[in-house]
């Protein structure tokens, strides 16, 4: 991420991300630099010193797992610079060599195999430093989805690469490069997904799975379950309902219980990002608008035709963001109306702060055996507490 994306883009970073970054000073190749955004929770990350800042340097530890992360820029004319930051990574990645090691970035390197430029000055750079340090460049491998990582007018190129060391190639499993950029389509460069095996045992974390729940109203069953639930309450709290609120709080309680089933929440073919709750299919589709108006731009013929699609790509850019603000709002205001109803809420403030912030409150199942260690089922064990509770 350039220092223009962060600063022009309003890059805002929600509280459960980090970052590190190293820039440039804005006389020094028009200021821009580098930047890495991590997961806070289970990853422990350190920036350590270097002394170009074309060159980030940082150590990434999962559990007891210790990955030594390299991000690089290379200029396009500045080859003695070049050879400089090629000397500093080399001294880098002989003081890791027992570490899992990756290193990437924007080479502005052509190595002559991939895209269709021939082989020039930061391309032999890379090469040698494919053969000095035993690098295997994952661009290249059969692991590998895509080759154009870079996309601008009628000129495609392959100058964003990925290179680790032979330790970490063992836990390597896909790279995806995003050439049609379906996934993120904000700059000219295609994004890349590689993606690495982490046992989850040294990592000593549980994945979490976000859901995403839908009303079920068309559901015989479902509705039926619904109505016998109401008539049970109105019979049981018939002498303590005094107004239609508390009426409509049970008949809301019925539906939360029957109406409601939990889905697991989409998720991209690529990885593990999920949906929000708040996505509506007009906010799907205005996405897909940008990214194709961003698409036909970049491969306009004319300036003129570029031009329009530029401006029909930031006016959907613009209204698709105000549905989005809307959405969350309109989500936030459900939430909030619904602690409201809640009778209990002072007692359960930090639950309702949870709830705001998206986190679901999980209950705990509990599982009763009977005398010969067998595990009773629900219908059964019904019956056997009321039995018991019937004779106290």
């Amino acid at each position: 991420m350039t220092e223009t994306q962060e600063n022009f883009s309003k890059v805002d970073l929600s509280d459960h991300l980090g970052s590190i970054s190293s820039y440039r000073e804005m006389n020094d190749a028009k200021g821009g630099g580098l930047k890495i955004i991590f997961k806070k929770a289970h990853i422990a990350m350190e920036k350590l010193p270097t002394k170009d800042r074309n060159i980030l340097h940082a150590e990434l530890k999962i559990g007891t797992m210790e990955i030594c992360i390299i991000l690089v820029y290379l200029s396009c004319t500045d080859y003695q610079r070049n050879t400089k930051i090629k000397k500093e990574i080399t001294d880098i990645v002989h003081t890791t060599q027992n570490k899992n090691t990756i290193l990437l970035g924007d080479f502005n390197s052509h190595v002559g195999f991939l895209g269709p430029q021939v082989l020039n000055k930061n391309g032999e750079l890379v090469l040698a430093l494919l053969e000095e340090l035993s690098l295997t460049m994952l661009n290249g491998t059969p692991q590998c989805t895509g080759e154009i990582t870079r996309s601008q007018n009628n000129s495609r190129s392959t100058i964003d690469l990925v290179l680790i060391n032979d330790k970490f190639l063992r836990n390597f499993t896909h790279m995806n490069i995003d050439e049609d950029q379906d996934i993120f389509d904000l700059t000219d460069h295609n994004l890349i997904q590689a993606l690495f095996k982490i046992n989850e045992k040294t990592a000593n974390f549980q994945r979490n799975l976000p859901k995403l729940k839908t009303v079920l109203s068309n559901k015989d069953d479902h509705r039926k379950r619904y109505i016998t639930e109401i008539e049970t309450k109105l019979i049981q709290e018939a002498n303590t309902i005094s107004n239609i609120t508390q009426l409509e709080n049970i008949m809301q309680e019925a539906a939360q219980k029957f109406l409601i089933k939990t889905y697991r929440n989409r998720t991209s073919k690529h990885g593990q990002e999920t949906e929000p709750i708040w996505i509506t299919s007009s906010i799907r589709a205005g996405i897909k608008r940008r990214k194709e108006y961003n698409r036909q731009a970049r491969r306009a013929t004319t300036q003129e035709e570029k031009e329009r699609f530029i401006q029909l790509y930031h006016s959907q850019k613009l209204q698709t963001k105000e549905e989005i603000k809307e959405a969350i709002r309109k989500h936030e205001q459900i939430i909030t109306e619904k602690i409201k109803r809640d009778k209990n809420s002072n007692m359960q403030l930090w639950k309702q702060i949870n709830y705001l912030r998206g986190h679901e409150n999980t209950r705990k199942e509990i599982t009763i055996y009977d005398d010969t260690n067998s595990k009773l089922p629900m219908k059964e064990l019904k019956t056997q507490l009321c039995d018991y509770w019937k004779n106290i």
